[in-house]
């Protein structure tokens, strides 16, 4: 679900040119969800003693909540030290969620890439069949056979590829707190599962022929 919004958003009471009151109703007009009130601490109008209760007084539909410079917060407020902490945990949070993004985006890219009807992708998919199956002879001459699980597993192999894939997801999108390395290991996981699948899965012998009656 995404919410559009406004994070920077002045009002009368600094350099603004419209009233809080104002300000809430042109966002919900705009059909916006949520709106962070900036004003500037270190204004001249913010001497004003109703500011604050002018600003949790607001009633509206949207969710509104107060943003602040950390670099203009009185020291009264908020001291420098403290300031410069928040800062460093904000920044830390965003670079943190934009690498698992990235990563995240780089392993489905990768995923469609190769699930795709390109030459390479093809070629790629086929050396990855051969060589598990390659795998798989090697065991069978060597007398261990995958038995009923094996053709069990060859037979619903497309479900369990895609139950694997849905695995993986639901599993990153409710990690707590995923991080690129999160999804580094479960996109190595989902990869290590996918060719179990491959290597498990035993085709069934062909049925001979019934022999024709005279």
């Amino acid at each position: 679900m995404l919410l559009r919004g406004n994070l920077h958003a002045h009002t009368t009471f600094s350099d603004g040119v419209r009233t809080p009151e104002g300000l809430v109703g042109e966002y919900e007009r705009l059909g916006y969800d949520f709106l962070a009130i900036t004003d500037h601490f270190d204004h001249d109008n913010l001497v004003h003693p109703d500011y604050e209760e002018t600003i949790a007084a607001l009633e509206s539909g949207l969710l509104i909540f107060r943003g602040i410079y950390l670099n203009s917060v009185p020291t009264s407020r908020l001291p420098a030290d403290a300031a410069a902490a928040l800062f460093d945990a904000l920044v830390a949070f965003i670079k943190q969620g934009l690498r698992t993004v990235l990563v995240a985006g780089l392993v489905v890219a990768a995923g469609a890439f190769l699930a795709g009807p390109s030459v390479t992708a093809v070629r790629i998919r086929g050396a990855f069949t051969r060589g598990l199956g390659r795998i798989r002879h090697g065991g069978e001459q060597a007398g261990v056979r995958t038995g009923p699980v094996g053709t069990w597993t060859y037979a619903h192999r497309r479900a369990l590829r895609i139950s694997a894939v849905a695995l993986a997801v639901l599993v990153f999108v409710f990690w707590g707190q995923p991080t690129a390395l999160v999804a580094i290991v479960i996109a190595i996981l989902l990869l290590v599962v996918l060719g179990l699948v491959e290597l498990i899965g035993s085709r069934p012998p062909s049925q001979p022929e019934a022999a024709g009656h005279p």
